[in-house]
């Protein structure tokens, strides 16, 4: 486990790249206003964070039947990479990307509660070297 500091997860990260050419990162059970892990992952792969207008709408859906006003850390839910790949969470607002650069991959996925595993994991696409990739195209 790395926690939110920047410094740590880019050592983390480096070394595990030194290991292999994928790394699968999870959210916590709560978005919080100190987490800096899609940021620091958009900042590693050289990306810009972009707010995607569909999932803003979600997350603003959410908090409207929640009777919950939009705050920034659950605004924050619908930034993602300028290049990546979403991937589709139907237990909740938090995003789910595959991110890709110089042969380097990121899954990032949100937290997974008990029994929600295969159903997120199952739509990340098989990641086979030198195949063609099903429902994912690196940028």
């Amino acid at each position: 486990m790395v926690g939110d500091n920047p410094e740590r997860l880019r050592a983390a990260l480096d070394v595990a790249y030194t290991r292999g050419d994928c790394v699968i990162t999870t959210g916590g059970p709560y978005s919080t206003k100190d987490d800096l892990t899609k940021e620091m992952l958009i900042s590693y792969f050289g990306c810009t964070p972009v707010e995607d207008a569909w999932r803003l709408c979600a997350v603003w859906r959410s908090a409207r039947q929640s009777a919950a006003s939009l705050s920034e850390s659950m605004r924050k839910q619908a930034t993602v990479p300028s290049r990546g790949d979403d991937l589709q969470n139907d237990h909740g607002t938090a995003p789910g990307v595959i991110i890709e650069k110089d042969g380097r991959v990121c899954i990032m996925l949100p937290y997974l509660a008990e029994g929600d595993e295969a159903d997120v994991c199952g739509r990340v696409p098989p990641l086979s070297r030198g195949k063609e990739r099903q429902g994912y195209s690196s940028p």
